[in-house]
C-alpha cells in the first residue's frame, strides 16, 4: 500500500500542497524542497499509525503473552508442589 502511495505521490507531488515546518519549529532551518516526494510518503504511512496509536492501549493482549508475563512461582511454593515425601518447603 505504501509503495502504490508512492508510486502516486511520485508522479503528483508538484501538485500537492507544500509541507513546511510549524513556526514554532523555524530554527531548524529552512525547508529547501517543499515538495520533496519523501515528505509525502511518510505522511502516507503515519496517517494510518494515529489511530493505532489511540486504539492500542484497549486491545487486550494474547493469550500466549498473558501467560509468559504470568510471575514465576517462587522457590517454596515449587517445592511444596513437589510430590516426594522427602520434599518440604518449610524447613
Amino acid at each position: 500500500m505504501v509503495a502504490t502511495a508512492n508510486h502516486w505521490i511520485l508522479t503528483h507531488n508538484t501538485t500537492l500542497p507544500a509541507i513546511t515546518l510549524p513556526a514554532w519549529l523555524g530554527n531548524m532551518g529552512p525547508i529547501t524542497d517543499p515538495h520533496a516526494p519523501w515528505r509525502y510518503t511518510l505522511m502516507s504511512g503515519l496517517i494510518p499509525a494515529l489511530p493505532l496509536l489511540l486504539v492500542r492501549p484497549f486491545l487486550p493482549e494474547s493469550p500466549a503473552w498473558q501467560e509468559s508475563a504470568r510471575p514465576a512461582h517462587s522457590g517454596a511454593q515449587a517445592l511444596a508442589s513437589c510430590s516426594l515425601p522427602t520434599c518440604d518447603a518449610r524447613r
